[in-house]
């Protein structure tokens, strides 16, 4: 029972940590594309800072559950 549940553990905190990371990319990618948008164009008519991470997170959290499905081996 405890080998389970620290194997349901170490999923739940690698999906996280992936999540996280790619949220983070989004993130930092988005602030980038703002920071060009308001340098060139003198506005932003979409805030890619704040929308990027959404998506970030949505992507990291599709490949999170693929990479720990077949790492850890889960059923």
């Amino acid at each position: 029972m405890a080998i389970k549940k620290a194997r349901s553990v170490r999923k739940i905190v690698s999906v996280l940590g992936i999540v996280l990371l790619f949220v983070v990319l989004f993130f930092v990618i988005g602030l980038f594309v703002d920071i060009q948008i308001i340098l060139k164009y003198n506005y932003t008519p979409i805030p890619f800072t704040f929308t990027l991470p959404f998506v970030g997170a949505l992507i990291g959290l599709l490949l999170a559950s693929r990479i720990t499905r077949n790492i850890i081996g889960t059923k």
